[in-house]
C-alpha cells in the first residue's frame, strides 16, 4: 500500500507547499535544497567531428580509418564553403600555387556521401568515395600520407562523373 506523505514545508516561508504525494515508503526532501541543474548545450560542429569516420565506412588499417575521416572532413568543408579547412586537409595554405579545390563541382549543399572505402598501410592510404549531388553522381579517389606530426593529408586526388 502506498503511503500518503504530508505536504513539504518551505523552510524560508514556513508555509506548506501544495504538493502532496502518494509514494510507497518514501519521504520528500525539504524544499530548501533545490535540485542541482546543469545546462547542457549541443557542441558546435568542428573539424574533429567532421573527421570522424562513419560506421558505414570500410577500411583495412588504422591509417586507412584515419584517412577516411580526413576525406570526409575535406568534402564536408567544401560542402559548407570552408575553403581554409579544405586546404588544411590538403596540407596546404589557402591559394597555394598548384593546389586546387576542384571537388567544389559536386561538393555543394546537396552532396550526399554514399560510400567510403579506404585501403592502406602504416603511412599511406587510398580512399575511394561515391557521392551524389544535384550535379550528378561522382566517383573520387584520394591518396593520403602520414606527415611527420602523424596527421594524414591528401597529396593527390581525382574524380570522374559517372
Amino acid at each position: 500500500m502506498a503511503a500518503v506523505v504530508p505536504a513539504a514545508t518551505s523552510a524560508s516561508q514556513g508555509e506548506q507547499s501544495p504538493l502532496v504525494a502518494a509514494l510507497p515508503n518514501r519521504t520528500l526532501a525539504p524544499e530548501s535544497a533545490p535540485p542541482h541543474v546543469t545546462a547542457v548545450t549541443a557542441a558546435p560542429a568542428s573539424a574533429a567531428q567532421d573527421a570522424a569516420p562513419e560506421a558505414t565506412d570500410q577500411y583495412d588499417s588504422d591509417f586507412a580509418r584515419l584517412s577516411a575521416g580526413v576525406v570526409r572532413a575535406y568534402l564536408r568543408a567544401l560542402q559548407r564553403g570552408d575553403d581554409d579547412s579544405a586546404y588544411a586537409s590538403l596540407g596546404a595554405e589557402p591559394g597555394q600555387h598548384g593546389v586546387n579545390l576542384n571537388e567544389k563541382q559536386f561538393a555543394d549543399s546537396s552532396m550526399r556521401i554514399r560510400r567510403v572505402e579506404a585501403h592502406g598501410g602504416v603511412d599511406s592510404a587510398q580512399v575511394e568515395v561515391d557521392v551524389e549531388s544535384t550535379n550528378g553522381a561522382y566517383f573520387a579517389q584520394f591518396f593520403l600520407r602520414r606527415t611527420a606530426s602523424g596527421a594524414a593529408v591528401i597529396y593527390n586526388k581525382n574524380f570522374v562523373k559517372v
